[in-house]
């Protein structure tokens, strides 16, 4: 390699000694594509909240992608696509009409994003799920959910529920049988 492409080569190494000091600096023009990246993700999770807080089905699916996959941590169950995962939504809606949610924590990366909220309500109606049916009980509930978000060209396409069971089961006083325990995200 001559002199005058070493220099220039060097010009773009990046010298922090904690990364690897051969990587290329990110271009202006990179890293305004990042930020608005993260905006946008931004956006969409904001978005995404709102529609929840509404009850807005429609604008939930919108920001889905049509291979969506959910997954219920605590039970394990994994939706797959927009159907699914309507259908789940509607009945929990309708299980819990009082339900509220307050935002905790969010924030979002290139392509992913992270959903902290508080939901609570009273469980009037029966509450389905894929591996089990939660009989109403008449208790009020409230407990913290956090959702990880994998976000796709815009569309949420991989989605990771995570709460505490336990609290759920408490406050409900449901069993912890297999007939009756409390599965999925209220």
């Amino acid at each position: 390699m001559d002199k005058q492409t070493e220099e220039r080569n060097m010009t773009n190494i990046n010298p922090n000694p904690d990364q690897n000091p051969y990587a290329p600096f990110p271009s202006d023009s990179d890293l305004k594509r990042r930020a608005r990246q993260v905006q946008d993700n931004m956006s969409l999770m904001q978005n995404y909240f709102d529609a929840l807080f509404n009850k807005d089905l429609t604008r939930i699916l919108d920001v889905l992608d049509k291979n969506v996959e959910w997954l219920i941590v605590p039970t394990g169950d994994i939706l797959k696509g927009k159907d699914e995962i309507g259908k789940l939504a509607l009945n929990h809606w309708v299980a819990s009409p009082d339900r509220i949610k307050k935002l905790v924590n969010l924030f979002a990366s290139e392509d992913s994003a992270c959903l902290e909220y508080i939901t609570g309500g009273t469980l009037t109606k029966q509450a389905d799920f894929p591996s089990i049916k939660i009989p109403p009980t008449g208790k009020k509930y409230e407990f913290m959910c956090c959702f990880v978000f994998h976000i796709t060209n815009g569309k949420i396409d991989r989605v990771h529920e995570y709460f505490d069971m336990e609290t759920v089961k408490r406050q409900l006083n449901v069993a912890g049988s297999a007939d009756t325990s409390v599965r999925g995200a209220l």
